[in-house]
């Protein structure tokens, strides 16, 4: 015991000599320039100081990020190898170009850089570890003291922020300037950006041989892991195992498969479970008897939730075809039902190196290429769509068939088919492989190489209303641009109005809806007589807002005309005294429309979006009322 104790004294004044800065700048200078290089960019883009397009500043952080983690690994790798500093310079310079290949190309190579990013943090774990021959315990103890390094440097950027807020705060407070806002970003960046990569690199040993001791507990950390999974995770694993098994024989009695979310919950329950099958290694045979049978038979229970999350996978690519995320839960299942039949083959004997290099491996491979999550999806996507509209004769040896040559249009739930995938391929980035329907519209826009827009795709397939028939709106955030807000300021309330409306019959409101609402139903407001009109229909789509009534008389309402107004005047995220002045002359905001003698008004309480160079979205509206009158009689 003595001389473990003298062990880990010897590794903690090794990695506290190399946090001085004796070694860690020089073993990991490429790493930590990329650090560096990434939080000053992030100052940038906070700060707007960037004149690059959108796209290039995305990849760029993707690279840094990206090859931060990819280049530890490489120099992991070759520490292992005992590789000469020649050897290791080419190997970093071949494994950053392939980064960057993949990134700022990602369009060729149909890359998912959350991908490419994952594979690279998983790398560090096993980058060391790629001999032949390697013990269990070396590998445990290495990604023992890495990962719980990780865990402190996060500690550390984020007592470095909450410090320099408190002073930057105190600068503010008593010299009663704004120097902490100038600065309370660039300091937070930094700390998370630049101090905590250093603080978790120079807490890397070098030596990769070091292992943990079988059965015993030789630090407060390990003794602490243990104690975590001997009374919460496993107690915790195995009940929610019972759930899952007791669920599975509902489903085999009902023969009815649920929807929704089941993929997802097993694959958190297999990945949790095998990582606590891993941290559980050391103590796997003295660690009680729920910590032996769960190690023992742990890869054995997950087969049947496994068999359950195939199936809901299976059930929902049949119906609606492969997407980004089917196809990730299902590499992620073969992923986790590989790994469960290696261990039950060879038991003890198994290697926790097949654990990470193994899901490292899926995560590279389906990160880029045509095999890959977006490339597959996307294309499978296509297929479905192309196959949709010939069957239904609105394509023709893949040219799109003129409108007035058409014999139908298509059905809602065709409409709602190709809206869902038209949106899908939008929003990965798969909708030039189209653009050969268009070759012969006299339109100027399907003739450019760049086929982006999928509002005028759906409107020239008859489908741009088809969000009124699918189960969900648009959902995700709005890209950056120049932002608009409206905000009335007539000073009335809500109830100081109504008194000075007249001649309307029902009253509905206030409505909030946001950008990725499909639906809302309408709050009544009894404060004037309601005549009848009590089903309607409101959805919200981009700049689009769509009313029904229960007799099928629509209204829609453009807020884009609106948007643009403000935008050129009125920028977020407040205007100034003047611009105040400017906008009460407009306020209220009343839109009006009639249709077969019924008139409907809204009182436009307030909206907010972003108008970029591609996309100009309303994100955010509050109709203050809503109000309809009866028909002419």
């Amino acid at each position: 015991m003595a001389d473990q104790e003298q062990q880990a004294d010897n590794r903690l004044s090794q990695a506290l000599h190399a946090f001085e800065g004796y070694s860690v700048l020089t073993r990991f200078f490429v790493p930590l320039n990329l650090a560096l290089i990434f939080s000053l960019h992030m100052i940038w883009v906070i700060n707007k100081l960037l004149p690059f397009p959108d796209n290039i500043q995305k990849a760029l952080a993707f690279f840094l990020g990206i090859g931060f983690f990819w280049s530890v690994s490489l120099i992991l790798w070759c520490e292992s190898r005992s590789c000469s500093k020649r050897s290791q310079k080419i190997v970093l310079g071949i494994g950053l170009g392939i980064i960057a290949a993949l990134t700022f190309f990602s369009s060729f190579f149909s890359t998912n850089v959350f991908l490419l990013l994952a594979t690279s943090v998983v790398m560090v774990a096993t980058a060391a570890y790629t001999k032949a021959k390697t013990d269990n315990a070396a590998y445990w103890l290495f990604n023992h003291n890495l990962w719980l390094a990780a865990g402190f440097a996060i500690i550390v950027g984020l007592l470095l922020m909450a410090g320099f807020s408190l002073i930057l705060g105190t600068l503010d407070y008593l010299f009663g300037g704004r120097v902490g806002r100038q600065f309370f970003s660039f300091f937070n960046v930094i700390a998370m950006g630049v101090i905590a990569p250093i603080y978790w690199l120079s807490l890397i040993g070098k030596d990769f041989t070091l292992q943990v001791e079988e059965g015993g507990v030789y630090d407060f950390t390990s003794g602490a892991v243990a104690t975590i999974i001997k009374y919460i995770l496993v107690p915790l694993l195995l009940f929610y195992t019972v759930i899952l098994y007791g669920y599975s024989l509902k489903i085999l009695f009902t023969m009815n498969m649920p929807k929704g979310q089941l993929g997802w919950m097993v694959l958190a329950y297999g990945a949790i479970g095998t990582l606590t099958a891993t941290m559980a290694w050391p103590s796997r045979k003295t660690g009680g008897r729920l910590v032996s049978f769960f190690w023992r038979y742990w890869f054995w229970l997950l087969l049947v939730p496994l068999a359950l999350m195939f199936l809901a996978v299976y059930q929902r690519i049949a119906q609606y075809g492969v997407t980004f995320d089917r196809y990730n839960l299902t590499a992620a299942g073969i992923w986790l039902l590989t790994v469960s039949l290696y261990f039950i083959v060879y038991r003890e004997k198994a290697d926790l190196r097949v654990i990470p290099a193994w899901l490292a491996f899926f995560f590279f491979v389906s990160s880029f290429g045509f095999w890959g999550a977006t490339g597959l999806s996307n294309k499978h996507q296509q297929n479905i769509l192309t196959q949709l509209l010939e069957d239904r004769g609105f394509l023709k040896n893949k040219v799109l068939v003129k409108a007035k040559e058409r014999k139908k249009d298509l059905s809602t739930d065709d409409q709602a088919r190709v809206f869902s995938i038209v949106r899908y391929l939008d929003d990965h980035d798969g909708l030039k492989p189209l653009k050969p329907w268009f070759k012969n519209s006299k339109s100027a826009w399907f003739k450019k190489i760049d086929v982006t827009d999928d509002q005028k795709i759906l409107k020239a397939l008859g489908a741009e209303n088809g969000y009124k028939y699918g189960r969900r709106g648009r959902s995700g955030s709005v890209d950056s641009g120049l932002a608009f807000r409206y905000t009335a300021t007539d000073g009335k309330s809500m109830f100081q109005a109504v008194e000075n409306i007249k001649n309307y019959d029902e009253m509905m409101g206030p409505i909030a809806l946001h950008h990725y609402t499909s639906e809302a139903k309408l709050p009544k407001m009894l404060k004037k007589a309601v005549k009848g009109q009590n089903n309607f229909y409101i959805a919200l789509y981009q700049n689009i807002l769509m009313l029904r009534d229960k007799d099928g008389n629509e209204f829609s309402f453009d807020f884009l005309p609106v948007a643009l107004k403000f935008s050129n005047h009125f920028p977020a995220p407040s205007p100034t005294a003047e611009e105040s002045d400017k906008l009460s002359k407009h306020a209220p905001l009343w839109l009006k429309k009639t249709v077969n003698g019924i008139e409907i008004a809204l009182k436009i309480t307030a909206l907010n979006g972003l108008i970029s160079k591609d996309k100009k979205e309303l994100n955010y509206l509050n109709v203050t009322f809503l109000i309809f009158r009866g028909k002419a009689e």
